[in-house]
């Protein structure tokens, strides 16, 4: 629960007669899920600080996507379970320690009990590796590249990691940039459901540069309109739909 300093003050209280393509039409379904305007208004997180992620060592955005990658299309009980595990296989996923290992300690992996033996999935780490490496030297830090990347072009950061990273669609993506602490719109099941309920034009599995530059053109629209974070209004999305009421 937030204090009453931290909660975020809405702006546009939900009114009969909304227009549905505005957020407060949204706000008034996600409010009518949770019980009240206020407990939806309390139960949001505190908005994130994009200065925060220029703190963090590179090694700390390499295990994070790394997480995300090994958790798709698996039990993500079981990965959390394993993962003091990889974290010792892969030494901490400090990039410049991995990039030095040869193939065969690479290979070598698929092997090893501690991670989950998917080949691809492995050579993602070492290919990822790469990617932070290289944005570090050239950015002062990975953490320092994603804090200035601009939040009304989230869909634009998504389309990079996809074509530079590996194993980095839009879904895995926006679980990486959440986990880390960059404000960002999510892509799961119910926030999808939620931008389709008030008639956005997009397909059931939004990754295309077409879905994605519909939702960041709503989303930015809302977020003038609301005053509330990216994170935050996901998950008045997911509330608006009844899939997740947040408390």
């Amino acid at each position: 629960m937030l204090s009453q300093r931290d909660r975020h003050v809405w702006k546009f209280p939900p009114q009969n007669g909304h227009n549905i393509n505005d957020f407060k039409g949204i706000w008034a379904r996600a409010a009518t899920h949770c019980g009240s305007s206020n407990t939806l208004r309390a139960s949001l997180p505190m908005q994130i600080k994009a200065q925060a992620l220029t703190t963090k060592p590179d090694r700390e955005f390499l295990s994070a996507i790394s997480h995300c990658v090994f958790q798709a299309g698996f039990a993500w009980h079981a990965v959390d379970a394993m993962w003091p595990g990889f974290e010792q296989a892969f030494p901490g996923f400090e990039p410049s320690r991995l990039l030095s290992l040869d193939d065969e300690a690479w290979n070598a992996y698929k092997a090893d009990q501690h991670i989950v033996h998917n080949g691809p999935k492995i050579q993602s780490v070492r290919h990822n590796a790469a990617m932070v490496r290289q944005i570090a030297i050239e950015a002062r830090g990975f953490g320092h590249f994603l804090a200035a990347w601009p939040v009304d072009d989230v869909a634009g950061l998504m389309t990079f990691l996809k074509q530079n990273g590996s194993r980095l669609g839009s879904a895995t993506g926006t679980r990486f940039l959440t986990a880390i602490g960059k404000d960002c719109f999510a892509l799961d099941e119910a926030v999808i459901a939620g931008l389709r309920q008030p008639g956005l034009s997009i397909t059931s599995q939004p990754t295309s540069a077409r879905d994605l530059a519909h939702i960041q053109s709503d989303i930015n629209h809302w977020h003038v309109e609301s005053g509330l974070a990216f994170q935050q209004m996901s998950l008045v999305l997911s509330a608006s739909t009844g899939c997740h009421t947040m408390t």
